[in-house]
């Protein structure tokens, strides 16, 4: 019981750490982000999370990057992912999309067939240490943070944190970036358009696609020879 609460009072020192700086720190020079890839590594740990208790269905589009921060985002992603294994119950389903939208932004979201949340709730579910139930989130674990964190993180990348729910039938979790925070993964764009005919091709460039930031120039080339031909 000890060893509980000293494990959940550092992780309650590290979120407000991570709080403070996001509120006053300016953020670091963006550069893009293979959300594909974050959303990946996300998923291996939310399955670890759920144990198999939930389904979980992902619908990614791996060809939209984010002009951001990796260590923020990363967190933002894993902070809504967390929320809905917390508060979805045992056989429920959590859908996890990234998207593009009409106008050229992209929207990721989270929506789960969970408790739901009362719409008197909702506008303070970002504030600090702020509980619907607090004796149900204590026996969920968290600290209370992990929202505030995460709309901190969205207007650092000039995103909104939209968030829907209704009791009973669960919760949308979403942050929508605008246009001028997605770039296009032209690469990855092509690799999935030529899988759709040639599967083997498909993952030879996947290969050369991982190591994409050590030899660019002759996956480049690579490709433009292939569409050339």
């Amino acid at each position: 019981m000890m060893h509980e609460q000293a494990q959940r009072m550092q992780a309650i020192v590290e979120d407000l750490l991570t709080l403070s700086t996001l509120e006053s720190s300016p953020g670091s020079d963006p550069r893009a982000i293979n959300m594909g890839a974050l959303l990946q590594k996300a998923r291996q740990q939310i399955e670890a999370l759920s144990g198999g208790r939930h389904v979980l269905e992902w619908h990614i589009d791996d060809t939209l990057d984010v002009l951001g921060a990796e260590t923020e985002l990363t967190s933002a992603l894993s902070n809504l992912l967390t929320n809905a294994v917390r508060y979805t119950p045992d056989g429920g389903t959590i859908t996890v999309r990234w998207e593009r939208e009409a106008d050229g932004g992209a929207r990721y979201s989270v929506q789960d067939t969970g408790i739901g949340i009362p719409a008197r709730h909702l506008p303070r579910l970002t504030e600090r240490f702020y509980r619907v139930d607090r004796g149900r989130s204590r026996a969920v674990g968290g600290t209370g943070l992990g929202l505030a964190i995460t709309k901190h993180i969205a207007m650092r990348h000039d995103a909104e944190l939209l968030i829907t729910s209704e009791p009973g039938k669960g919760s949308v979790f979403a942050l929508r970036f605008p246009a001028e925070r997605i770039a296009i993964d032209s690469y990855r764009e092509m690799i999935n358009f030529i899988g759709d005919r040639d599967t083997t091709t498909k993952r030879i460039l996947e290969e050369i696609l991982a190591q994409e930031e050590e030899h660019a120039d002759e996956f480049a080339d690579l490709l433009d020879g292939w569409i050339g031909e």
